[in-house]
């Protein structure tokens, strides 16, 4: 069974710097696969289009021949949602709790999954300066207490679930972060193979 690995990380945590390196070994599928509507669809009221885009990715990562990257997971919508509601208690959140629950948590966190989180970690403050951006109070993206949640639910989930979450130094240089990323994957495709 192939592995699918989701690269998480606050904005400005090495992502797509990462993404791109790999991309010479490995498929990796983008983040949004319709550019075109992102802009006008983010931080709005109406999440089909994230959540529509994330079971995209997840079929397009069972569908590849081998071991792929994709940007970003699902938990990146439902962390979003949570840190967006805690902002604003009148943004609707039921539909992707739910749309988690029913769909995106049974393929993902089961004992049979191939899917598996690498998370690059970096404070939120250096998030907010490595995007060179100012808070916006009502973008989780871009507001340092929602960055901060955000970041403490992916440490939540990473006790719930060491076996399939990896957090990498995201402060640490580009080949070495490319080293320690591939170097969890091998050990990933080993035990595959056990």
């Amino acid at each position: 069974m192939k592995r699918i690995f989701f690269i998480e990380g606050l904005p400005g945590a090495g992502k797509t710097s990462l993404l791109s390196a790999l991309s010479t070994k490995y498929q990796v599928i983008s983040e949004v696969l319709d550019r075109d509507h992102l802009s006008e669809k983010h931080n709005k009221t109406e999440q089909d289009f994230f959540m529509l885009n994330d079971e995209r990715k997840l079929s397009e990562g069972q569908q590849a021949t081998g071991t792929c990257f994709i940007d970003r997971s699902p938990l990146s919508t439902v962390f979003f949602n949570i840190a967006k509601f805690s902002l604003d208690i009148d943004h609707p959140i039921s539909a992707v709790l739910s749309w988690y629950e029913n769909i995106i948590h049974p393929i993902v966190f089961n004992l049979a999954s191939p899917f598996r989180l690498v998370y690059l970690d970096i404070d939120p403050k250096e998030s907010l300066a490595r995007k060179q951006s100012k808070e916006i109070k009502n973008d989780p993206w871009r507001n340092l207490q929602s960055l901060y949640q955000i970041r403490n639910l992916y440490v939540s989930l990473s006790k719930r679930y060491p076996n399939q979450i990896f957090f990498v130094d995201g402060k640490l240089h580009s080949t070495q972060l490319l080293k320690k990323v591939e170097d969890y994957v091998q050990l990933q495709e080993a035990e595959n193979h056990n």
